[in-house]
């Protein structure tokens, strides 16, 4: 796939795996509304195969960058665009770039002779680089965006995010003011978000007072549909086992849930197919005080809860027997 695969791509739905699986990054450049009917990015294209060429040239790390035009229109463009920490908006201010820039970054072949062949009318690009292997997304500080005439400025941007200096944009659902945090279909069964994580997963486990059995899904999956079924009687299965509470605070393993199209957090694995359940267990410190083992086993009761007694240190006693007597679904 990846040879042949031009320089620069213009997003097409129907290879998204294949360009999501080919390149370690792919720098995403969402066209303006004003360029809605414009079937061809010609001038565009032939920018950025430039700017490939001379980044390339000038840093390896550009050999795993594919730069990636996004066009305007459909209806699933503004749920695409907030995927990539990007809002409906289109930016209203180009990339900056300071005197002295192209110097510092080794990318001086990109600014001869740019400034007098910017065109008169700005269209400018959101841009966000995706990191294929860890998921996560980094949009342009302040909702800047590109302007096709300014590589340097996008060659910057570029930069700063294989060095590391800019933070990834982490998704969360707003928390319901309700205290109700249980599901009322899976009794037991906590919903967590990405702005709820730290304190009622994280913390708790790193102080080792449980483990948590987190169910990532995606809402409009089929398999995560299909998969609720099973997690209800998981749910029913482990609270039949621990037993009732007897006003002590014992160490149990925890069953919760997420939204993972809506929620994440820079510490969670990444997060390749839906559902996926994670067993997160306390770590030493200098692996973020957190562990997490994936199940990749059958999608059964009975062989969740062979793993789950097999791994967990605070599971209740007796789930081998339970998973002898499941019967596979």
């Amino acid at each position: 796939e990846r040879q042949v695969l031009s320089p620069v791509a213009v997003f097409d739905a129907t290879r998204a795996a294949a360009l999501d699986g080919t390149f370690d990054w792919l720098l995403l450049l969402f066209a303006p509304k004003s360029m809605e009917e414009q079937e061809g990015f010609s001038r565009e294209l032939q920018r950025l195969e430039r700017f490939a060429r001379a980044a390339c040239a000038k840093d390896r790390r550009y050999q795993e960058v594919l730069p990636v035009i996004v066009p305007a229109g459909g209806e699933d463009v503004a749920a695409f665009r907030a995927a990539f920490g990007l809002g409906s908006q289109d930016p209203a201010l180009p990339l900056p770039r300071r005197e002295g820039d192209a110097q510092l970054s080794d990318c001086s072949a990109l600014d001869e002779g740019e400034a007098s062949s910017r065109p008169h009318r700005i269209e400018l690009f959101a841009a966000s680089l995706f990191n294929t292997r860890t998921r996560r997304k980094y949009p342009a500080p302040g909702g800047a965006g590109w302007c096709p005439g300014d590589e340097l400025a996008l060659c910057l941007f570029t930069d700063a995010v294989l060095d590391g200096k800019v933070s990834p944009h982490v998704r969360s659902m707003k928390r319901p003011s309700t205290d109700v945090q249980e599901r009322p279909e899976h009794p037991g069964v906590k919903e967590l978000y990405g702005s709820s994580m730290e304190l009622e997963l994280l913390q708790p486990v790193q102080e080792n007072h449980t483990e948590v059995l987190l169910l990532l899904y995606a809402p409009f999956c089929s398999y995560s549909q299909h998969f609720f079924w099973i997690w209800g009687q998981l749910s029913s299965a482990i609270q039949a086992a621990t037993g009732p509470k007897d006003g002590r605070t014992p160490k149990v393993l925890q069953l919760a849930q997420m939204d993972a199209m809506q929620n994440e957090h820079p510490l969670l694995p990444p997060i390749r197919q839906f559902p996926t359940l994670l067993l997160c267990q306390s770590a030493a410190k200098d692996a973020g005080g957190v562990g997490f083992l994936t199940y990749d086993g059958p999608a059964t009761l009975a062989g969740i809860l062979s793993w789950i007694a097999g791994r967990s240190v605070f599971a209740p006693a007796g789930l081998d027997a339970l998973s002898a007597e499941s019967k596979d679904f």
